[in-house]
């Protein structure tokens, strides 16, 4: 958690203390680690200004929160990385309440639990958050790097790519066209604009407006009388735990207009830029699922429900939800694809702007789906097929993460190939993946996480920003990458997921320079670089 966000949260909470009202103050203290798990403590002080039916909302990006027995209160999981701290009726009542908790240790500061809403009898507040993290050396790489000789022109790759997140975390239409003209400078071609995920849709459909009204906003979910919480109104809190739809300052809030979309696709043609635009399905589509659930409620109209009621199907992707898987085999699915799809290639028209390419997603779909159907398996067959079809018929061709072409059947692979763009080959990028995919005909676009995710941190240091699922990387490590980039190989695109991004400034802070030596591979093709005894080496 670096000094930007903690001043952001004691601001934030201040403006309810300037208003007479009495709130609590949370305090986080990290645990000393033990092996793989540590205990950690929240304490909630004073207990008196918590008031009646009180819970407590954060937000934290991973790691199980087990309350130890005794605890003050207690701490649930509500749907990835939305948690909820509630009263234990077996506590012993004082003016502080305790929550010791077994989790895993943290790796990065900026993990810790944010975000924290009270929500009483009267209403709800942010909490100003206080951080207890435990004193560590700096772990910085211990590798020298100089700037390779870019003397001799090089031969370009045909693509070359940035990936921008804006569903996790939003980046608005002025800051785009920023990234836009800076990107240009680096020669980058092609842009992907990833703006529909599990927690949020970012651009505004006609017709459809509860894509962007609930899709696009963050509140405090309520209790149906089913027992289930409901998200009406707004998708519940989101990494930065958010739980206000009117608070401007959250990036977790925030859509385009079509006209600022077709601002953006029009500047980037200025640029030499290709905006893919990106649709994430059939997983990571949440932010859908709950928005056309409110557009069936106002309208009555089901032929584009995304939901199927009693799914018996069991699972947890990635990012901890166990809804936001489409249900592929209904029409209803593809009512709302073929529109959406629609809506898009119209726009692109509008703004006379070339549109060669959808990309999919197809990513991160886990084991346990589809439980109602007689072959679970054929199902992405089925999706594939269905959307290579419709692709076909619109003159469009088809981008998607690298499991888009992983178990078909013979006949959708076929239709795939048909209008296949490239995909993104994102883990264990071998020289042997390569082959197979050359083998096999698809065309690729290397996206290695260990080399190309800028929101990797730059090193092991608990102060650094980003994540380290991947890797630590450093610009050094981007300028050692050689990859495979011979015959099939589209190019290479920088990738950027923006779950812990918290302002715009941190785009650059992750991109430059940890990812020059991706942009000077994808110009250049090879580049001389030295290792650390000050040779070079090819």
């Amino acid at each position: 958690m670096n000094w930007v966000r903690l001043i952001a949260l004691s601001v934030s909470a201040s403006l309810f203390f300037s208003c007479g009202q009495k709130l609590p103050v949370v305090t986080w203290t990290e645990g000393e680690p033990d092996g793989g798990n540590t205990v950690h403590c929240f304490t909630i002080s004073p207990a008196s200004a918590l008031g009646e039916d009180w819970e407590i909302w954060f937000s934290q990006i991973t790691g199980n929160t087990d309350a130890l027995e005794g605890s003050g209160a207690l701490i649930e999981q509500v749907q990835g990385n939305a948690y909820r701290i509630y009263p234990n009726p077996e506590a012993t009542p004082g003016d502080t309440v305790k929550i010791l908790y077994r989790s895993i240790p943290l790796k990065r500061n900026c993990w810790a639990p944010e975000g924290f809403v009270l929500r009483n009898s009267k209403g709800q507040y942010p909490l100003e958050a206080r951080y207890n993290f435990l004193v560590t050396e700096e772990q910085l790489p211990e590798k020298t790097w100089r700037k390779p000789d870019f003397s001799t022109p090089g031969h370009p790759l045909a693509y070359r790519g940035y990936m921008l997140d804006v569903s996790r975390n939003f980046t608005p239409k002025d800051e785009v066209i920023r990234l836009l003209d800076t990107l240009a400078a680096y020669r980058v071609n092609y842009f992907q604009f990833h703006f529909a995920d599990d927690e949020g849709w970012r651009l505004e459909v006609e017709g459809i407006p509860e894509l962007t009204s609930v899709g696009a906003f963050h509140a405090l979910p309520t209790m149906g009388p089913d027992g289930k919480w409901q998200e009406l109104t707004a998708l519940q809190p989101s990494y930065d735990g958010c739980a206000d739809r009117n608070d401007t300052r959250s990036l977790a809030n925030g859509y385009y207009t079509k006209a600022e979309f077709i601002e953006i696709i029009q500047h980037a043609k200025e640029l030499g830029i290709t905006v893919i635009p990106e649709i994430d399905t059939p997983g990571h589509s949440r932010a859908a699922i709950i928005s056309m659930e409110a557009y069936c409620r106002r309208t009555g109209d089901d032929s584009m429900r995304l939901r199927i009621d009693d799914d018996p199907s069991v699972y947890v992707t990635a990012q901890g939800y166990n809804d936001n898987i489409l249900p592929v085999d209904r029409e209803s699915v593809y009512t709302f694809l073929y529109r959406v799809w629609d809506y898009v290639i119209d726009i692109y028209r509008e703004a006379d702007v070339p549109l060669p390419v959808i990309h999919i997603g197809g990513d991160e779909v886990p084991r346990g789906v589809w439980a109602w159907s007689d072959n679970p398996t054929a199902m992405r067959s089925y999706y594939i097929g269905r959307m290579a079809d419709y692709a076909a018929s619109r003159g469009v061709k088809i981008a998607g993460w690298q499991e888009i072409v992983q178990g078909l059947d013979e006949e959708s692979f076929a239709k795939l190939k048909e209008v296949l763009f490239g995909i993104n080959c994102w883990k264990r990028v071998s020289t042997e993946m390569i082959a197979d995919m050359r083998e096999r005909g698809i065309p690729i676009i290397i996206s290695d996480a260990k080399y190309t995710y800028a929101d990797q941190a730059y090193s092991s240091a608990k102060t650094e920003l980003g994540h380290s699922w991947a890797g630590y990387i450093s610009p050094e490590l981007t300028y050692e990458y050689t990859p495979d980039l011979g015959e099939g190989v589209l190019g290479i695109q920088v990738q950027f997921f923006a779950e812990t991004l918290r302002n715009t400034s941190e785009i650059y802070y992750h991109t430059f320079p940890k990812m020059l030596g991706i942009f000077d591979l994808a110009w250049n093709g090879r580049y001389y670089y030295y290792d650390t005894d000050g040779n070079q080496r090819d």
